[in-house]
């Protein structure tokens, strides 16, 4: 008998992944898209803070080389060189936190433009992923596979320059981990973990 999805444990709000229950079979679906104003919204404001820390660190390193020389030359230094030094300041953390956010939204529109289908039954999944992250299929048994979880992994296309994000990972018994729904928020992913592992049959079920 296939196990019937937990109407307990419902789609998190603002989730754009797809769920259509079949007879059968469970049907994940998720488009490529642009990245929605939330996820942008979310990257501008991390990109705030990071670019703090990295403004905070320049500043640091700035006043311990050049500080102590301005200093001793403070009586001959214009009366302007204060503000100037001042608007540089705001430009640098402005540069910073442009960049960095730029950097998170080319990282969104990959995530995003990717297109994935999961179809769950209690004994096989079958994932189809394409897009510009590239193109996997997988039809498993329920043999091959060992776990089914969230993980925090790198991307498959940054093996020169590693980058971290969430995942749907699904583990193998050869030891392979299959990789899926990257870069969507951790609540997304922890449901679509835990209603395979639901349908499929892996116990505890919220073990994600």
């Amino acid at each position: 008998m296939i196990a019937p999805t937990d109407q307990s444990d419902p789609r998190p709000q603002g989730s754009d992944i797809k769920l259509d229950e079949q007879e059968d079979a469970l049907l994940f679906a998720v488009k490529a898209r642009k990245p929605n104003k939330e996820a942008l919204g979310k990257a501008f404001r991390q990109s705030a803070l990071a670019a703090l820390w990295l403004w905070f660190g320049s500043m640091v390193i700035l006043v311990g080389i050049g500080g102590a020389l301005i200093w001793s030359h403070r009586d001959v230094l214009p009366t302007w060189g204060l503000g100037l030094f001042a608007l540089f300041c705001i430009l640098l953390y402005g540069a910073y936190w442009w960049f960095l956010y730029l950097f998170r939204v080319d990282r969104l529109q990959r995530f995003y433009g990717q297109s994935t289908t999961l179809a769950v039954e209690s004994q096989r999944l079958n994932v189809r992923s394409t897009g510009v992250m590239g193109n996997q299929e997988h039809d498993l048994t329920r043999t091959q596979i060992q776990d089914i979880k969230l993980i925090r992994a790198a991307t498959p296309d940054s093996a020169t320059e590693p980058q971290m994000t969430d995942w749907v990972g699904i583990f193998l018994r050869d030891g392979r981990t299959i990789q899926v729904l990257g870069g969507r928020e951790i609540p997304e992913l922890q449901w679509v973990a835990r209603t395979i592992r639901r349908r499929m049959g892996f116990v505890p079920v919220d073990a994600v």
